[in-house]
């Protein structure tokens, strides 16, 4: 399993690939696209009127600072968060096969700071992470911008803007980075994602029972509360795997979810495995009660 970022400048043609991708990888492609996200309940129409639609996509996309914009994305971020969580968790990162999807998200993502998120989904639920950066010119965008329908359009001075600020990806252990013009044979995309997936799922089995020892303690700042999903995700998968209960997997996931923010409030960072089994263990009987 992968989660693929594909990112790039309005007109850059983000939409089109995700489409493309789609069709490649048939059922094994979810395709979640933030535009589409923002416009699902109406929410641009209900905050700036049906016919601002360029100011409040804008907004949205994070170029100023208004705190909807920031809440809107959370919103976008949490329901692919969730995505993962009900198709992941109680299943041990060895367990995941070839018929769990390409989760592909679709997104200017021009700051770092959009993409981080991201990164931190997929190290919790230890899937390959890989970013799409489509590399267009920005004269090209600024074509693709006036053919498209003039509701659909964006001012040619915010493209430049975005253009100018943005934050080039950079590949490294926890992420590979897959530059696209549009060029390139779709098909030596698709294989170059599917090689990445697999490889990362052949290195979490071999550090799967390595690494878990290695989590309990006290940690500080968001690698603490990484670790805890991680955990806690080793933990559900164990229990789980013992009863082979469909309702235990689903009351799990609620407790865990319970337990991972009750540690956040009160700011608790030392635990250990058996502790967390507990917890998880009372939450359950409590919630059978």
């Amino acid at each position: 399993m992968a989660l693929v970022l594909i990112m790039g400048i309005p007109g850059s043609g983000k939409t089109y690939l995700g489409k493309r991708l789609i069709a490649k990888f048939g059922e094994l492609c979810c395709l979640f696209s933030f535009d589409e996200m923002y416009n699902d309940d109406q929410l641009m129409g209900h905050l700036w009127g049906h016919n601002s639609y360029q100011s409040s996509l804008l907004r949205l996309y994070g170029i100023n600072s208004e705190k909807t914009a920031h809440s809107e994305r959370k919103r976008c971020e949490a329901r692919i968060r969730d995505y993962l969580s009900l198709n992941l968790d109680g299943k041990e990162p060895s367990e995941l096969s070839g018929h769990y999807p390409i989760v592909i998200v679709d997104d200017i993502f021009y700051l770092s700071s959009m993409r981080r998120p991201f990164e931190r989904m997929a190290h919790i639920y230890q899937i390959a992470y890989i970013i799409i950066y489509i590399d267009v010119g920005l004269e090209c965008a600024l074509r693709r911008n006036e053919a498209r329908a003039q509701h659909q359009r964006i001012p040619d001075y915010m493209i430049r803007n975005i253009w100018e600020r943005i934050e080039i990806p950079k590949a490294g252990a926890s992420v590979t980075i897959l530059k696209y013009s549009g060029e390139e044979s779709i098909d030596e995309l698709v294989e170059k994602i599917k090689t990445t997936a697999l490889n990362r799922m052949a290195n979490t089995r071999q550090v799967d029972t390595s690494c878990s020892d290695n989590l309990s303690g006290t940690l500080k700042g968001e690698s603490c509360w990484e670790n805890l999903e991680i955990e806690l995700r080793r933990i559900i998968g164990e229990m789980v795997k013992a009863h082979k209960d469909e309702r235990l997997a689903r009351a799990l996931t609620i407790a865990k979810r319970e337990v991972s923010n009750e540690l956040r409030a009160n700011d608790i960072r030392e635990w250990d495995r058996q502790q967390l089994k507990e917890l998880l263990t009372k939450k359950i009987n409590k919630s059978i009660r």
